[in-house]
């Protein structure tokens, strides 16, 4: 991440047109919703951070990359023991690539795709009358896929703050398209509700 990070910067610094992009550090919210049939899940918000990057194709209209650091986060509640919630958390990088459409100098439309891909182990938090405890689970042991992809829309506010500089909001709905269960016969799939704020560069 940190490489990207540092390429995407040198490119930006470097470039001849150097005018028609612009780059973002934001924050991330993420709202992961897993849709299993004869499964109920809660969708739980993860906290991440990330880089965006739009060049300028048109006056209207941009093509724009990003890495977000975005972990997917959802529970469940249990009948044995009772009254327990099972929380799970995956460390999920985002690919998102989008073709933005910008409606005056404030607002903009976003569609494209995404792919993601998890760094380590799910975290499988247990909440019972009797206390918390917490444990590392393999994707594979619990019957998911490490990697997704789907679709992508976005709708973004940017606000002038200095010369050069803005304030960026983003709100973003994904769709899963992969069947992240490697259960014969199962099938789930995620939707990601995100929040990004941060700081934009650029012209």
């Amino acid at each position: 991440m940190r490489n990207f990070i540092l390429a995407i910067f040198l490119a930006l610094t470097l470039s001849p047109k150097v005018h028609a992009a612009r780059i973002a550090f934001v924050g991330v919210a993420n709202s992961s919703e897993p849709h299993q049939p004869g499964n109920e899940y809660t969708a739980e918000t993860g906290l991440g951070a990330g880089v965006l990057l739009e060049f300028r194709l048109l006056p209207l209209f941009g093509f724009e990359l990003g890495a977000l650091y975005a972990p997917r986060k959802f529970s469940h509640a249990t009948l044995s023991p009772s009254d327990a919630k099972i929380t799970y958390t995956a460390n999920m990088y985002q690919f998102p690539v989008l073709f933005r459409a910008h409606l005056g100098r404030t607002f903009s439309l976003g569609v494209g795709a995404y792919y993601a891909k998890a760094k380590g182990d799910l975290t499988v938090e247990s909440v019972t009358n009797s206390g918390k405890s917490s444990q590392k689970a393999t994707f594979a042991s619990q019957g998911l896929s490490d990697s997704d992809y789907g679709l992508a829309s976005s709708v973004a506010i940017s606000f002038r703050l200095l010369p050069l500089t803005y304030l960026l909001l983003d709100g973003r709905y994904l769709m899963g398209l992969k069947n992240n269960s490697t259960v014969v016969g199962g099938d789930r799939k995620y939707n990601d509700m995100q929040l990004l704020a941060g700081l934009q560069f650029g012209f």
